[in-house]
């Protein structure tokens, strides 16, 4: 099997689990090359910098969101109620529904803040990319690993229904883990781009055990 056949069934791989809750890289968008957005060499490796630190600053609100959530329930019985915090924070079902709906709509600001020549590594509504660059003959095809609330299964979650808090918590638990991998993935696909390595051990990985780094993300390498 060649390294372009390989990379492809590697782009089309995905968890089962994380399907249940997340949308997954869009294959359907790979099928031809003048539907890609382009983005100059000049802009690839900041590109997938800025995504990956974008990426980690929604993760770290993930987390904070989780840490909430998980005090709020405790209050459920009494939407209004209050509870107290070490650090002197009050928390109800009321005020974090009110830190939920601005917690999640400043990560779809963050990702939009990731776009580039009308493509975006972090948008689950994105066409895939084609990052230009002085290695592998010129051009890198690389898929969106979405990390906004439709990408990350975080739509539609109200608090006040009937186990809403439960429900919210176990969504951002995973949410988080997902976003994690993604974040992961941009990294080793940085370290592709600038050369640093780690590109052949996991597709040395992929070969010896089905499973790498690398899947979801590179779409095909052009030599």
């Amino acid at each position: 099997m060649n390294s372009v056949t390989t990379l492809r069934s590697i782009s089309g791989a995905g968890s089962s689990a994380a399907q249940n809750y997340a949308r997954q890289p869009d294959a359907s968008k790979s099928t031809s090359s003048l539907s890609k957005i382009v983005v100059p060499a000049n802009k690839s490796g900041a590109t997938i910098k800025a995504s990956i630190y974008i990426g980690n600053n929604i993760v770290g609100m993930l987390r904070s969101l989780s840490n909430l959530l998980e005090v709020a329930s405790s209050s459920q019985a009494f939407s209004y109620t209050n509870i107290h915090v070490a650090d002197g924070t009050r928390v109800s079902v009321v005020n974090a529904s009110g830190d939920l709906g601005r917690t999640l709509e400043r990560i779809n600001e963050l990702v939009e803040k990731a776009e580039v020549n009308g493509g975006n590594l972090l948008s689950s509504t994105s066409r895939d990319l084609t990052l230009k660059t002085s290695q592998y003959g010129g051009s890198l095809d690389v898929r969106p690993q979405p990390l906004d609330l439709a990408g990350l299964g975080l739509e539609d979650i109200d608090l006040f229904e009937e186990g809403g808090v439960e429900n919210a918590l176990a969504k951002v638990e995973i949410a988080i883990s997902i976003a994690q991998a993604r974040v992961d993935t941009l990294r080793q696909l940085d370290s592709v781009l600038n050369g640093t390595g780690g590109f052949a051990s996991a597709y040395d990985n992929f070969s010896a055990t089905g499973r790498t780094e690398l899947r979801g993300v590179l779409v095909n390498l052009y030599a």
